[in-house]
C-alpha cells in the first residue's frame, strides 16, 4: 500500500500525468497493480505520484521485455505463462489435427490401392475378351 507522509494525488491528476484515463487508474488501483487508497467513505480513490511513476516505468519494461517472456515459454517454462486447462487444450486440438491428417493419409493409400485393383481387374477382363474374340 501506499506510505502514510506521502502526498496523494487525485485520479483525474494522475491520468493527466500517465496518459491513462481516470477509470483505468481507478481500475489499476482496486486490482493492486497500482498502490492507492480509498477515502471519503469508499467514493473517491487516490494514489501518489512517485506511485504511479513506478507503474508507468515497471510497465515500460514489462512491454520492451516481452520477447523475454516468449523465450521462457519456449525454453519450457510452459507453467508460468499457461495454466493446465490451456495446455490440455493445445494438446487436445494437436491431436484431432493429427488424427485428420492421419484419415486423409490412409484415405488416399487405400483409395490408390482400390483403384489399382479395379485398373487390373478391368485390364485382365479386356486382355481376356480380346483372347476369346482372337481365337
Amino acid at each position: 500500500m501506499v506510505k502514510p507522509n506521502k502526498a496523494y494525488i487525485s485520479l483525474k491528476e494522475a491520468s493527466e500525468i500517465s496518459g491513462y484515463s481516470p477509470d483505468y487508474v481507478g481500475q489499476l488501483i482496486r486490482s493492486g497493480k497500482l498502490p492507492g487508497k480509498q477515502v471519503f467513505q469508499q467514493v473517491v480513490w487516490m494514489t501518489t505520484e512517485e506511485e504511479l511513476r513506478n507503474y508507468m516505468s515497471a510497465k515500460k519494461g514489462s512491454d520492451t521485455n516481452r520477447w523475454k517472456g516468449y523465450a521462457n515459454v519456449m525454453a519450457g517454462n510452459l507453467t508460468q505463462k499457461l495454466d493446465v486447462p490451456q495446455i490440455a487444450v493445445i494438446l487436445l486440438y494437436a491431436v484431432v489435427a493429427l488424427l485428420i491428417v492421419l484419415f486423409f493419409g490412409l484415405f488416399f493409400v487405400f483409395s490408390t490401392s482400390v483403384e489399382r485393383s479395379l485398373d487390373q481387374k478391368a485390364i485382365e477382363k479386356v486382355q481376356q475378351q480380346q483372347q476369346k474374340t482372337a481365337s
